[in-house]
């Protein structure tokens, strides 16, 4: 079974404040690293305090940069690349740079940083969210007024059992699925 790397975008404010360099780049790259993560059904923790949480335990970290960090900063990201840990930056270095380090020109560039998700769906107006541990879970959503129909695809064969509506999926590599409008379900999933 494949699982995800950990990852952790660290939050802009840690590190600019919004009005020096025009809140909407910035939000716009949150927005876009987000969806990028969201897409590859990365599961990820967001750091959100003034102090930095230590970075060893994640394999990416991911730094949106309009400008230069001050020392202390980029110090603490080019540690953390020389430590292994892969640094991602955008779309300025900031001030990171090294072994360990990328500078992305763009949120969507993220994507080549990431594993192949273990399913995805054809439709993008649904949304699939993985959940891993002692069992693993799955869950799809139609964030929309209409019904969605979509292909679940997997990377190996699978078996789908639903949790809020009760169903049996069985496929190679792919199941076909149709959510009502503002639906969700949620299935436990096992590969073969």
């Amino acid at each position: 079974m494949q699982s995800f790397p950990p990852m952790l975008p660290l939050d802009h404010r840690l590190f600019r404040v919004l009005s020096e360099v025009g809140s909407t780049s910035l939000e716009d790259w949150d927005k876009g690293l987000s969806a990028e993560l969201a897409k590859a059904g990365v599961d990820y923790d967001r750091a959100s305090t003034a102090t930095l949480p230590n970075l060893s335990r994640y394999e990416i970290v991911v730094v949106p940069a309009f400008g230069p960090f001050d020392f202390g900063t980029v110090e603490f990201l080019q540690k953390a690349a020389a430590n292994g840990t892969k640094v991602i930056v955008g779309p300025e270095s900031g001030g990171v740079s090294g072994a360990g380090v990328e500078v992305l020109g763009d949120p969507s560039d993220l994507a080549a940083f990431l594993p192949a998700p273990m399913f995805s769906c054809d439709n993008p107006n649904i949304e699939l969210h993985l959940f891993e541990g002692e069992t693993t879970v799955l869950s799809a959503f139609n964030n929309g007024a209409e019904p969605e129909p979509g292909v679940i695809n997997g990377t190996d064969s699978f078996a789908m059992e639903g949790i809020w509506t009760p169903e049996s999926l069985k496929a190679q590599e792919s199941v076909e699925i149709t959510l009502d409008p503002w639906g969700v379900q949620v299935w436990e999933v096992s590969t073969k």
